[in-house]
């Protein structure tokens, strides 16, 4: 267990520098958007690079506010070629980093819960969170049965 625990807080560095790169190209992102009008001919390209990110992320880049630069020039197509490419990449690696971090998150949790387990006098397996079953299997696997 100390071993699982010991890699998920190596994972921490990681997960950060994920999410902030992906902060850092969605603030490029927002920055160059403001630069081209609605009907800039480039608009196009920048609402398909604001598809590729989730409305989640989206969201929380639109509350941030962004420094106004009045002469900010308008980027050029292999300038958001660019981002468009930085961005995908750094959203793959956030969502591989998180899922790896939900997955040892998981597995801390299950060895916690078998530690306590083995340690009780009770004859069920108690979980500190209900495992993601469908309920077929969860009415033939019971506690007493695992």
């Amino acid at each position: 267990m100390q071993e699982t625990t010991k890699v998920a807080v190596s994972k921490l560095p990681e997960k950060a520098e994920a999410n902030e790169h992906v902060s850092d190209l969605l603030q490029s992102m927002r920055a160059l958007g403001g630069s081209i009008g609605l009907g800039h001919p480039l608009r196009s390209h920048m609402d398909v690079i604001e598809n590729k990110v989730p409305s989640e992320l989206l969201d929380r880049v639109r509350q941030h506010p962004t420094p106004d630069s009045p002469h900010a020039d308008v980027p050029s197509e292999k300038a958001l070629v660019r981002l468009h490419k930085q961005l995908i990449k750094a959203l793959q690696n956030q969502r591989r980093v998180e899922t790896q971090w939900g997955l040892l998150v998981e597995n801390i949790a299950y060895l916690e819960d078998t530690h306590r387990n083995a340690v009780s006098h009770d004859t069920s397996f108690k979980h500190s969170t209900p495992p993601r079953r469908h309920y077929l299997i969860s009415y033939v696997y019971t506690p007493t049965v695992g």
